[in-house]
């Protein structure tokens, strides 16, 4: 059910692009980059959760919230702006990662180059060379700014706050949550050994419900953004999106199959909560 919900919405994606895209449109173009990026991510976190490796499929997971968040972010701005943040995203956000891939390199430069390895050396030291980068002339604080603008968070409560009826995304920041939970792992602090911890806990029946809840919850949120992004492109379009597609039903039915195992685990964590609820 997976496959075949991503699969409808990659082959309207496809339809979409063939039938509306200019050749060289900017703004296509960087649509185009980041729903093939989304989609190898997507393999990438189906793989792994087949695989039994779901957190690191959680890990995946932040990438692929990340990269959805730029694509409703670009196709969710009017008409008139979408050229400027394409603009942006390959001019002055580029510059500005410039500028922190050569501040990040200098010190491994030196290393290198007190160490004889002038090979190692040359490497770290192209990074922050002006003839092969451009980089971002303002300053510190502008590019925090730009790096704020564009960073998930900062997306996902500009869409929360948007009034465009026409393509609603409220609710979108209960995104958030997990992109955190995605973030300790990534981070290893304590937050991310806790939860290691916690599965070790774990009677085998509640784990084994913890566990196909987490996995169920995991494609739910894959087959979702896919979804949201196939509407935001035809947004983008000024297609209308049909209600009764194949994809929402595919998406629908998804939730319907899933959803039991969310309950059970719930249903398993009551006694706990409503513990805490009486203190």
């Amino acid at each position: 059910m997976v496959l075949e919900a991503i699969s409808a919405c990659r082959d309207e994606i496809e339809d979409l692009f063939t039938a509306n895209s200019a050749a060289h449109d900017l703004v296509d173009h960087t649509l185009k980059r980041l729903f093939a990026y989304q989609s190898d991510r997507s393999q990438t976190i189906s793989y792994l959760v087949s695989s039994n490796y779901v957190w690191d499929a959680e890990i995946i997971l932040r990438s692929f919230y990340e990269t959805h968040a730029k694509i409703w972010f670009i196709c969710q701005a009017p008409a008139g702006d979408r050229e400027n943040l394409a603009e942006e995203f390959w001019g002055d956000y580029a510059k500005m990662h410039a500028n922190k891939k050569a501040t990040r390199a200098k010190p491994g430069a030196e290393l290198f180059a007190r160490s004889s390895k002038p090979n190692d050396a040359a490497i770290y030291k192209a990074l922050g060379n002006e003839s092969l980068f451009e980089f971002h002339k303002g300053n510190r604080q502008e590019r925090r700014s730009l790096e704020q603008k564009w960073s998930f968070s900062e997306i996902i409560d500009r869409l929360e706050n948007s009034s465009d009826i026409s393509f609603p995304m409220a609710g979108v920041s209960a995104l958030k949550h997990m992109y955190g939970i995605q973030s300790h792992l990534i981070h290893a602090d304590e937050s991310a050994l806790d939860l290691m911890r916690d599965r070790m806990l774990r009677s085998p029946e509640e784990l084994e419900a913890l566990v196909r809840g987490h996995v169920c919850r995991i494609f739910s949120d894959q087959v979702s953004l896919w979804c949201f992004s196939t509407s935001a492109l035809r947004y983008r379009y000024d297609l209308k999106d049909e209600d009764d597609s194949q994809r929402w039903a595919l998406w629908k039915r998804l939730h319907e199959l899933t959803e039991p195992f969310g309950k059970r685990f719930a249903e398993s964590q009551r006694d706990f909560y409503e513990g805490l609820n009486k203190r």
